[in-house]
């Protein structure tokens, strides 16, 4: 049983039998294992002649090879990182400063030559992770690994704290779960400050699979997108359906061969009913998979293979990877009846240690099992409302936040959404509530008149939307999602977007 992940990741004496494998390319070229050892030796050693020992350190996480030799010699260093945006707004940063209490800032380009003048030899650079062993491996699983700043509803910066035991767990059912392996690989598209990159970084690193950390310039140019995924022999994509929709909506299929692609996992928001069905269409032999996860766990907990799609529902959130339950609860009672609605809790090694210096925020979300029907253990509430499917199944219904009470009855928005993105034309949706309310702001072709039309055919009298209004776009927050907050300002101000 391994205490910590640089040597569940294997940062020892083996590291010499793979040391000529390339495990990263990126822009600047690319970066065999033994480079980026060179470089994660570099910054652990300089942390530990400064005596830093048991502390955060910030990481300005461009997308780049570099930032995670940062996180990774931090690591080894025995402290912990905190990926920030390199583009955050100095007064939020602030923040994350003064509640982390972070002393240390690092970013850029990591000098490896005044360590390993004319890159040294391979012996003393094992010799180097021998006495980075004595210190990492004291650092107990149960203590941070990282922790990565969300704002959530209020704008204010929380810290969720990750441990070393729940990435160990996360990454080795997620492996055996998936299947990959040193013929994998990985297109990284998720910048290094958000939470779901840790899918790419840990699996790339544990199977020493190579990964290729797209340039961000790539995704203004879906061909030339296209290209370098098939000229790389790129196979497996772990990307948020925004980013996936985009190379279906502009037809790149049709100008590129990428039939290579093994495997699609997709994460973060609905996948376009319209484009998975041309996905699935276009690479036939591919597995797609639908992931669920939060930021309180080292990674995902569920997953669904799709192996058709409806376009009269969404697709399912699926069933619990290995190392997790999840129940639906509500009221005090486990619901397992069929399209009964119940919140999700989740059971797993993977949970994160809580928020960062907010015990009762930590309380709330992180809480013991409300009923007597289920385990004991401290469960994630993750305040996602679900249902089962005929298979059992979980299908995701809406956010608790967003169940509201119309006209006598309960009502989630999710459901409303869910439905809207079943109707032909309709590419993007979002409901909100206000002054009682419902309105749905959409994108896509078809107009308002026949939009209404289908609703009027789908939903119960009482979810019909009062108003929907049509854009050309739907505002994203920071993390790549809706952003309600927006709309909702925009119906109270009466501005446009």
């Amino acid at each position: 049983m391994f205490q910590n992940v640089m040597d569940y990741l294997g940062f020892g004496a083996s590291l010499k039998d793979d040391f000529d494998l390339v495990l990263f390319i990126d822009k600047d070229g690319r970066l065999t294992l033994r480079e980026f050892c060179r470089k994660v030796a570099a910054v652990a050693l300089d942390f530990i002649e400064s005596g830093v020992r048991h502390r955060p350190v910030a990481v300005m996480a461009e997308h780049s090879a570099d930032t995670l030799a940062w996180y990774l010699g931090v690591l080894a260093s025995g402290n912990y990182y905190v990926p920030v945006n390199p583009d955050i707004k100095d007064e939020k940063f602030e923040k994350i400063k003064a509640l982390a209490g972070i002393d240390h800032i690092r970013r850029g380009n990591i000098d490896t030559q005044t360590r390993f003048p004319d890159a040294g030899s391979d012996d003393e650079l094992l010799s180097v992770f021998e006495r980075l062993q004595d210190v990492y491996r004291g650092i107990p699983a149960d203590l941070p690994m990282y922790v990565i700043f969300t704002s959530g509803s209020t704008g204010e910066p929380k810290g969720i704290i990750k441990t070393h035991q729940g990435m160990m767990s996360f990454i080795d059912a997620y492996i055996q779960e998936f299947h990959f392996d040193r013929d994998t690989c990985l297109g990284s598209q998720t910048p290094f400050y958000f939470d779901a990159s840790a899918k790419d970084i840990f699996t790339a690193l544990k199977v020493r699979c190579p990964m290729h950390i797209l340039d961000a310039k790539l995704f203004l140019t879906p061909l030339a997108l296209g290209e370098y995924i098939r000229d790389n022999h790129v196979n497996t994509l772990q990307w948020v359906p925004s980013a996936l929709s985009m190379l279906s909506a502009l037809k790149v299929f049709d100008k590129v061969d990428l039939t290579a692609i093994q495997k699609v996992l997709f994460v973060g928001e609905v996948f376009p009913p319209k484009q998975l069905k041309t996905w699935m269409s276009a690479l036939p032999d591919t597995e797609f998979v639908n992931l669920y996860g939060s930021s309180e766990l080292s990674g995902i907990c569920a997953f669904y293979r799709v192996g058709e799609v409806n376009e009269e529902q969404n697709v399912p959130i699926g069933y619990p990877l290995s190392n997790s339950r999840i129940f639906l609860v509500d009221e005090g009672k486990v619901i397992t009846e069929p399209d009964a609605v119940g919140e999700i809790y989740v059971l797993s090694d993977a949970l994160a240690a809580g928020y960062l210096k907010d015990a009762e925020k930590t309380a709330a979300v992180f809480t013991e099992r409300p009923s007597a029907d289920m385990p004991e253990g401290i469960y994630l509430r993750s305040g996602d409302l679900a249902k089962y499917g005929a298979e059992h199944e979980l299908i995701f219904v809406s956010r608790r936040d967003y169940q509201i009470k119309h006209m006598g009855h309960r009502i989630e928005l999710g459901e409303i959404e869910s439905i809207a993105l079943t109707v032909p034309g309709v590419e993007k949706c979002c409901c909100i509530y206000h002054n009682s309310k419902i309105i749905l702001f959409y994108t896509g072709s078809i107009d308002k008149a026949g939009l209404s039309r289908c609703l009027r055919e789908r939903l119960l009298s009482y979810m019909i939307p009062n108003r929907l209004t049509q854009l050309d776009s739907l505002p994203l927050n920071a993390n790549g999602k809706i952003d309600r907050t927006q709309l909702m300002n925009q119906v109270v101000n009466r501005k446009r977007i």
